[in-house]
């Protein structure tokens, strides 16, 4: 199976194969609704995309509702256990916690593009292990923990 994202109007939608069906397929990401979306083509899956967006949005409005979910700014992240250990003691070897540690990476991932290897599969990598010996990727530390150390959560 093949994934890939479409976007309108601030949603994205996901984007999936079925060899079986010869159909792709997806839903609206983002939402708290279940809201699908399918097309024989790159074509009719845009089209019903944007459709289905539309007619989302038409349907919050009518119920007062907001379209987006809403996100509490928390979730759980399952790490090896030894990755776990690594940033622990980073953060704290930098004077700050795990949580403003992480936050500070995601953060910095999310505005560095260049560190995802690649769209498909989207492999990040790896944040501490053999990457440390780099310069650039001390640097990347020094600058997430210098982030997090200055930010007030």
């Amino acid at each position: 199976m093949t994934k890939s994202t479409l976007s309108y109007k601030g949603f994205l939608g996901s984007v999936s194969y079925s060899a079986e069906d010869d159909l792709l397929y997806g839903k609206i990401e983002g939402v708290s609704d279940l809201v699908l979306y399918e097309g024989r083509s790159i074509e009719e899956i845009k089209k019903d995309f944007e459709e289905a967006v539309d007619e989302y949005i038409t349907e919050c409005e009518k119920m007062g509702k907001d379209p987006m979910r809403a996100y509490r700014g928390t979730f759980n992240v399952r790490v090896a256990p030894e990755l776990h250990r690594q940033v622990a003691e980073t953060a704290v070897s930098y004077g700050t916690s795990l949580n403003q540690f992480v936050s500070s990476a995601l953060a910095y991932a999310i505005s560095h593009p260049e560190i995802i290897e690649s769209r498909r599969g989207i492999k990040v990598k790896k944040a501490h292990g053999a990457l440390m010996n780099t310069a650039k990727t001390k640097s990347a530390v020094d600058t997430l923990a210098s982030s997090a150390r200055h930010k007030a959560y």
